[in-house]
């Protein structure tokens, strides 16, 4: 009997596993990102609204809808604004988007250390439309709802404008800094959305990156003074940037990145509001990350 017991246990999890697929971007999967233009702020929607068929291929059509609040106004309103949509198709591990009139490959879940290839990015008035070489710099395995997927990091080569950032790709997930290349020197597009928050589709379900924040949760004017709130204004910026730290902020740290990873600034946040320069820094995208109370803030900021 126990022998009984034990393959059938074996069968059940064998047809589990069998059953499950990494399908990318099934109709009605959706993300939610995260996103902060301060004082603008909020979370950015990407959702497989149907298919359609663009040269000979069937693709998904996914619909962007951008949620804010001006948190600099008392009890602002939420304002909901179309991103555009997005077409990608899926064959065997790759991923491919539609742009600039072609198909350019978006991902590849059967890459290799050292492959590389060209992403496009559209950017939000145009200036920056351009393309861009990704190599991959590392590869894994990572088991997210019991779905054993594949996830790689990458770097953008030759200081091209578009890539994933630091921020790893997961099969199924995408990229968890936006599911689309994002500019890493183009000064004039605007933040349009990550890190990723939460990712769901009716076979994989629920995944949320961080559970302390609700897929759509919204920032809000400082009502409560212990509430965690940081900014950084203006953005872009030439040299100076005001920072806003949360109420009685002590032992908290300001980190700068840049859009590589590497760390460029580590510094101490004693006041709550306060000036810091930054002419130094070279013309780009860089992350800021502030630490406190064991949760990060994370803000892309570019310096002019």
């Amino acid at each position: 009997m126990k022998g009984n017991a034990i393959l059938i246990t074996f069968l059940i999890l064998s047809i589990t596993l069998f059953s499950q697929t990494n399908n990318f971007a099934p109709v009605g999967a959706k993300w939610w990102y995260d996103y902060n233009n301060s004082p603008i702020e909020g979370y950015t929607t990407l959702e497989v609204v149907g298919d359609t068929l663009i040269a000979d291929k069937n693709c998904r059509i996914l619909s962007s809808i951008k949620y804010t609040k001006d948190i600099s106004e008392i009890d602002p309103e939420i304002n909901i604004t179309s991103n555009g949509r997005y077409f990608i198709y899926s064959d065997s591990d790759k991923v491919y988007q539609y742009v600039f009139g072609k198909f350019y490959k978006l991902y590849d879940f059967n890459a290799l250390i050292g492959d590389n290839w060209e992403v496009a990015g559209v950017s939000s008035d145009g200036i920056c439309d351009s393309t861009g070489i990704i190599s991959i710099d590392s590869i894994s395995n990572i088991t997210i709802n019991t779905f054993n997927l594949f996830e790689f990091y990458s770097n953008s080569v030759l200081d091209y404008y578009w890539g994933f950032g630091i921020q790893p790709v997961i099969e199924r997930l995408g990229s968890l800094n936006f599911l689309f290349p994002n500019p890493e020197n183009c000064l004039f597009d605007y933040y349009k959305g990550g890190p990723l928050r939460c990712y769901y589709d009716v076979e994989f379900g629920y995944f949320q990156a961080d559970s302390a924040l609700a897929c759509d949760y919204i920032h809000t004017n400082i009502s409560n003074p212990g509430e965690l709130i940081f900014n950084l204004w203006p953005n872009p910026f030439n040299s100076e940037l005001h920072i806003a730290a949360p109420y009685n902020t002590t032992n908290s740290l300001l980190r700068v990145f840049d859009i590589t990873g590497n760390l460029i600034i580590n510094t101490a946040i004693d006041n709550q509001y306060s000036s810091m320069n930054f002419s130094d820094l070279r013309s780009g995208l860089y992350i800021f990350d502030f630490y406190t109370n064991s949760v990060h803030k994370y803000l892309k900021i570019v310096k002019l």
